[in-house]
């Protein structure tokens, strides 16, 4: 029986579980005022002036097969359900 009483002991022990406790709400007034308040913000410089933007040349595409409607690479690595898949995205 001795054991059985520590038996139940031990889970009521785990059922107790701590719950965190909310702060208070002075505590969470403070830390508005804080972030609210002058010591939060920072005086940051501005930037300095940014280069121009530049056109990217854009890559050349490899030449489509007009027999297959795909590449030679899209031909050899893609299986013939990806390759239908990349012409209806090409249509």
């Amino acid at each position: 029986m001795e054991i059985k009483k520590e038996y139940e002991d031990s889970f009521k022990k785990k059922e107790t579980i701590p719950q965190e406790q909310e702060p208070k709400i002075d505590e969470n007034q403070r830390i508005l005022d804080l972030l609210n308040s002058k010591e939060a913000s920072l005086n940051t410089p501005p930037l300095p002036p940014q280069p121009e933007a530049t056109q990217v040349a854009s890559a050349a595409s490899a030449p489509i097969n007009p027999r297959t409607g795909l590449t030679n690479v899209e031909t050899a690595l893609l299986s013939p359900g990806e390759q239908a898949i990349r012409l209806k995205q090409r249509a």
